[in-house]
This record gives C-alpha cells, structure tokens and sequence, in this order.
C-alpha cells in the first residue's frame, strides 16, 4: 500500500486560556465562522495576517437567502465584536479592550469571508507556550449552539484543574452573547438553566461522545438557602489525552472524510493498532464499516463493557473481535477467541 503524506491524528485550534474565559459569546453562526478561521493559523505562525474562508464551508452549497442573511448578520457581528481582555492580575476597575478582527468582508459571489485579525488579538493566538486549551475540530463543528460552544471550550479550558465554579451571573455573560438594545432573555434561574444550560451540557456530552473523545463531567448547584447562585462542575476529563490532542501520537496516512475519522476513532478511542487500523480502513468499505463503528462506540465509550470483564478486557481486543466477526471475508490479522460464547 501506498504510504501518503502524514497529517497529525487529531485536527485542533487553539486559544489562551484568558480569550476562552472571556465574555466573548457567540450565535451559532459566530461560532461557525470564528472556528473555521482559527482553522485556518498555522500551528507555528509567528504573526496573523489576512485569512480567508469559503462560505459553502459554512454553511453547505445551495444556501437559502435566510442563510445568507444570517451569515451576512454573523461576519457583521463579528467584524465589530470588542472583548474586555483582562490579565489575570487585574484589579477591579482595570479594562483592556481589543478587536477580533480589523477587517472582515463577505463576498457571495466569490464564495469567500475574509478578514485580517485585530493586532491586540494575536497574543492570544499564535506562539501559545502555556495557558492555552485545545479545541476538538470535529467537535467544535457539529454543535449547534453558541452557548455548547462556549462551554466546551470553557469547561476544555479547566480540564487539568478537573473542576470550575463560577456565579449564575457570570456564567450566563459567558454563555449568552447579549444583543445590543434587546432585553436580557434569561433574567430568571429557571430560564436560563432550561433554555441554555441544560441543553448546553447535554449537546456537549452528546456530541464529545459521537465524536469518539467524550468530555465528562458532574454538575453540582450552589445555593445560598434555597436560591441557585451559582454552578459547580468538577471531575472534567476527556477522554484523548493532551499528548493525543497536540498531534504527538504517531501520525495517520492522510485519509479524508469518514475514512480519516474511522482512522482515528480505530486508533484512539476503539484501541486498534495503527496497523490494524489501516487495514481496516483500507479493506472495509464504509457503508459496511459505520453501522460496527457506531456498535464499537456504544460498546468502549459509551458502556465500557471491556472493562466491565473480569478481568477487564482491553478495548483493542473488544474492538479487534467484533471486527472480526463482522469482516472475517475482509480482514487478515488474527484474533484470539471471541470474548463472548
């Protein structure tokens, strides 16, 4: 088999840890569109210049005029977004205001959103040392609202210290990008906790869990009487380690789409060597593939079931027996006995 290009095993963006714990919330639009430009800054770049993006990238081919009126909302939002930056040793009177970006357009008929990021907001960006999180890109894409988006990167951002608490008040500014001379939608509890934070962490456990790296974690609520003042999350954790997520496991052939996917998903999460993995990938078609993949997910991630074996079983030999069994015409490594009779 032909050995291609190799690309890092899992794709990411990065920001500082002072940018993720901003109030710099996001409609789903903003968030597309912010992350896909993040996309676009090399892992080493030493300065940021003009980015570009493709609108079908975005928001898909064939887009409704609703569509682009929407997007058309969102690049204008972002174009004019200032966000309060404060360093970590900041009194309480101190502000530090800067712009996303100092340029943006959007151009239906080149199929292009353009921008040049603000000067003050590079820092944030590029040349991260220390202090910055890690975004999943897989998982960052497939969330359907600002308020998921905020809070994986949020709750991402607070992963090594396994726990975050903050007041209501502060969480919803974090959470909730307020529309400038509209009223504040979520003013009760009880709003803001059925509208935005209940879905927010259910998407995020949900859509962590599809994409094979579930983030977990518990939620405790933080009452002075019997008023909700505030939200507790404490053991975060994902699952692919920070080693996994900067690319320092060994690379993948450069697959694309649902085989790249398959690839990784094999590999990090499903237990497979990267030999095992290639073939896999290589031999089984991908219609047959996904149905045993969606299984294997349900099985290692979900369940756990490998290690629910005593004793426990590692995932790989799970993973490598169920693939056997469905693929024994296909497949030509070994396989010890079935773990179930």
């Amino acid at each position: 088999m032909e050995k291609l290009k190799k690309v890092d095993t899992i794709l990411t963006v990065a920001q500082h840890n002072n940018l993720v714990r901003s109030d710099l919330a996001f409609t789903h639009l903003e968030a597309k569109v912010f992350t896909k430009l993040l996309e676009t800054i090399p892992k080493d770049a030493r300065e940021l210049g003009e980015v570009s993006i493709r609108i079908s990238d975005v928001i898909g081919t064939g887009g409704s005029g609703k569509m682009y009126k929407l997007l058309h909302e969102a690049v204008k939002s972002l174009d004019k977004r200032r966000i309060n930056l404060l360093k970590v040793d900041a009194g309480p009177y101190d502000y530090d205001s800067c712009g996303l970006f100092d340029s943006m357009e959007m151009k239906v008929g080149k199929n292009l959103i353009r921008g040049a990021w603000g000067r003050k907001i590079q820092p944030y960006l590029i040349q991260l040392k220390k202090g910055f999180t890690l975004g999943e890109l897989e998982i960052l894409l497939k969330l359907k609202t600002g308020h998921s988006y905020k809070l994986y990167w949020l709750l991402r951002s607070y992963e090594s210290l396994t726990r975050y608490e903050d007041s209501i008040e502060n969480l919803k500014t974090i959470l909730v990008k307020q529309e400038e001379g509209r009223p504040d939608k979520y003013t009760q509890w009880n709003d803001f906790k059925r509208y935005v934070l209940e879905p927010a962490v259910e998407e995020v456990r949900d859509v962590s869990a599809e994409a094979g790296n579930p983030l977990t974690f518990e939620t405790e609520l933080l009452k002075s009487g019997k008023k909700v003042i505030g939200v507790r999350f404490y053991n975060i954790k994902s699952a692919n380690s920070r080693k996994k997520m900067l690319g320092l496991t060994p690379a993948a052939p450069r697959y694309e789409g649902k085989k790249e996917t398959a690839y990784v998903r094999l590999t990090l999460s499903y237990g497979l060597t990267p030999e095992q993995a290639e073939d896999v990938v290589e031999r089984v078609p991908q219609a047959l593939l996904w149905p045993v993949m969606k299984q294997l997910n349900l099985d290692i991630v979900t369940n756990r079931l490998h290690e629910r074996k005593q004793p426990p079983i590692p995932a790989g030999a799970w993973s490598a027996v169920l693939l056997k069994k469905h693929f024994n015409h296909l497949l030509k490594w070994p396989v010890k006995e079935p773990l179930e009779k």
